[in-house]
């Protein structure tokens, strides 16, 4: 896997185009999301963006879209086994997401 830079961009916006592009893995957790440290679930923090992306992968896949928490150090490892990381300018908490690919020319 590499790198793909993308710094000017928000994640929502790309969520959106590569969904248009790939669907989601339909067998599995498609969508997995970094899960909020305890200290910062102590402390009230809020993701809203995780909603955004709900909603943008249930727009798009429909019932293929399944989201999992992973904690912070399980989400790391997933990471490194990536095909492609992808950098954003994205700025909101907890805004990490890794989407695993379905078969491309699969029906939805």
């Amino acid at each position: 896997g590499g790198i793909v830079r993308c710094d000017g961009t928000d994640v929502p916006t790309l969520l959106s185009a590569i969904l248009d592009l790939m669907p989601l893995d339909s067998a599995a957790n498609s969508c997995i999301l970094m899960d909020m440290m305890q200290m910062h679930k102590d402390a009230g923090w809020k993701t809203p963006i995780w909603d955004t992306y709900k909603k943008i992968a249930q727009e798009k896949e429909g019932s293929n879209a399944k989201f999992e928490l992973v904690e912070r150090f399980g989400f790391y490892e997933r990471s490194g086994k990536a095909f492609a990381v992808v950098a954003t300018g994205e700025s909101a908490l907890y805004a990490n997401i890794i989407v695993k690919k379905g078969i491309i020319g699969s029906a939805k």
